[in-house]
């Protein structure tokens, strides 16, 4: 993690690595300009990086923070690309998406769906979550067409 010196308080990283049991790296910088200059060049090394907010409009400009024009990560294209194409626009559960994108469900409901519900990409129903005509659009995935099925003679 790459961050602002003053940023995080100093018994986070420990308590963290301590209750996950994770390894965290976590390195500071002084300055946006010293970030941005070291993203720019490809190499940074770094997972996270936490800008200023009045950087990142320039830094979505120049492509760097691996987000669409609106917003949209990996990992939400992973849960609309499972929706759309493996499930057919849904109904699909959570769990099911979970499963496809080996992420938590717990964590699509609360940190991925809502906003994905705010661009008006998905709906929760009582069968599962399906994908609007917005998100259709927006992915660029055709419709697919519900077969007719012929009665016996």
């Amino acid at each position: 993690m790459w961050n602002w010196s003053n940023y995080v308080a100093p018994e986070t990283i420990p308590n963290f690595e301590r209750e996950f049991g994770a390894e965290v790296r976590y390195v500071t910088y002084e300055s946006n300009e010293e970030m941005l200059a070291k993203v720019i060049s490809g190499n940074s090394g770094w997972d996270v990086v936490f800008p200023s907010n009045y950087y990142i409009g320039p830094m979505a400009a120049l492509n760097l923070l691996e987000v669409d024009r609106f917003g949209l990560d990996e990992i939400d294209r992973k849960i609309m690309m499972t929706i759309l194409e493996k499930y057919g626009g849904g109904p699909v559960g959570i769990s099911t998406i979970a499963a496809s994108i080996d992420e938590e469900s717990g964590t699509i409901e609360e940190v991925y769906e809502p906003y994905l519900m705010q661009l008006g990409f998905l709906d929760r129903t009582p069968r599962g979550r399906i994908a609007t005509e917005r998100a259709y659009e927006y992915f660029q995935i055709p419709r697919r067409g519900r077969s007719m099925q012929l009665p016996l003679t």
